[in-house]
């Protein structure tokens, strides 16, 4: 295993796996051909895109989903969008936190930035 580096083994795995490689994962890998850590590395990335993938189809949903109810609430109480944006994170008691309630409503994290900049 001394071509690859430790570090992006580790990163990698706790991505995969989300914890840190055990001791036995490490004696594994030392055991293994350079072609059967490749595999394993491989295997890895797959299990990280797929994660992403999966996180990303989430986050659109949840957007769609935010940006309904924020439309609702504008109707419904003849309200503007940072109005119906501010009531919300007080419903989450999130206010003055963007990036906790980005993380409270699974929203992309700057998504409330980056929506108030371009309205």
């Amino acid at each position: 295993m001394s071509n690859f580096d430790a570090s992006i083994m580790s990163d990698l795995h706790k991505d995969a796996y989300g914890f840190r490689p055990s001791k036995d994962a490490w004696d594994a890998w030392e055991m293994m051909t350079a072609e059967e850590v490749q595999d394993d590395i491989d295997y890895m990335i797959a299990l990280v895109e797929r994660s992403i993938k999966e996180e990303n189809e989430q986050q659109s949903i949840a957007v769609e989903e935010f940006e309904a109810q924020i439309s609702s609430m504008c109707l419904q109480h003849n309200i503007n969008r940072d109005t119906a944006i501010r009531w919300d994170m007080e419903a989450y008691n999130t206010v003055g936190d963007t990036g906790y309630h980005e993380y409270h409503r699974n929203l992309p994290y700057g998504y409330l930035t980056k929506v108030a900049i371009a309205a």
